[in-house]
C-alpha cells in the first residue's frame, strides 16, 4: 500500500516538486466533484519552470516527481492544488518566489491538498475511485 510512503516521504517530495512547478492558465475551482465517474479536471501544470521569473531552474529530480504525480490516478486533483498554490504566490523585488506567499499559499489551499491526499491514500479525496 502506497499511503505510509506517501505520508512519511512522497507528501514532502510531492511538496518540493511543488515548488518547481508552475501553471499556464487558471484551473477551474471545481475538483471534479466527488463523483467517481466524473473525470478529473484538465490541469495547466507545467513541472520544467518556476512561477516567477528568476526562480531558480527546476532541477530533474522535482520535475519527475511532479510529471509522475500529473500522471497518476489523482493527477488532475494534484494539478489543482499546484494550480491553487501558483494563484497565491507573489514575486518578490528580486524576481524570486517569496517564501511567506508559499507558506500562505499552502494554508489557503488547504481543500485541494486534502482532495489530492485523500485521493492519494485513498482514503476519500474528492478524486477517489474508491479503488
Amino acid at each position: 500500500m502506497t499511503s505510509a510512503p506517501l505520508r512519511a516521504l512522497g507528501f514532502s517530495c510531492l511538496l518540493t516538486a511543488l515548488a518547481a512547478c508552475s501553471s499556464s492558465t487558471p484551473a477551474s475551482s471545481d475538483a471534479g466533484g466527488g463523483d467517481a465517474s466524473t473525470p478529473p479536471p484538465t490541469t495547466s501544470v507545467d513541472c520544467g519552470r518556476g512561477v516567477c521569473p528568476q526562480d531558480p531552474a527546476v532541477g530533474a529530480a522535482p520535475k519527475k516527481i511532479c510529471e509522475d504525480a500529473l500522471a497518476g490516478s489523482c493527477g488532475g486533483l494534484y494539478g489543482l492544488f499546484v494550480e491553487c498554490i501558483n494563484k497565491k504566490l507573489t514575486c518578490g523585488s528580486d524576481g524570486k518566489t517569496t517564501s511567506a506567499s508559499y507558506a500562505s499559499a499552502l494554508t489557503a489551499c488547504k481543500a485541494e491538498s486534502s482532495d489530492f491526499t485523500g485521493c492519494a491514500n485513498g482514503d476519500g479525496g474528492a478524486g477517489d475511485s474508491g479503488n
